[in-house]
C-alpha cells in the first residue's frame, strides 16, 4: 500500500479496481497502519497484546 510517494500509502478504491466495501477499505488503512509502525519501529509490529502465559497455554514455537 506503499506508492512512490515517500510517506504515502493508497487503500481502499485507490489500490482496487475490483468492487469495495467501506470495511474492505477500513481493513486496507489497518493494514497499512501497520506498514507505517512497522517502519517507524525497525521490525516487525501488531497491533495485539500477547499474555505472559501464551505459550503455556496455547503452546509454543519450540513444543
Amino acid at each position: 500500500m506503499e506508492t512512490s510517494v515517500d510517506d504515502a500509502y493508497a487503500t481502499g478504491a485507490m489500490v482496487r479496481d475490483q468492487e469495495w466495501q467501506a470495511v474492505i477499505s477500513a481493513g486496507d488503512g489497518a493494514a497499512a497502519a501497520l506498514n507505517i509502525l512497522s517502519k517507524e519501529e525497525g521490525e516487525h509490529f501488531h497491533d495485539f497484546d500477547t499474555p505472559d502465559d501464551a505459550a503455556e497455554v496455547f503452546g509454543g514455537a519450540d513444543e
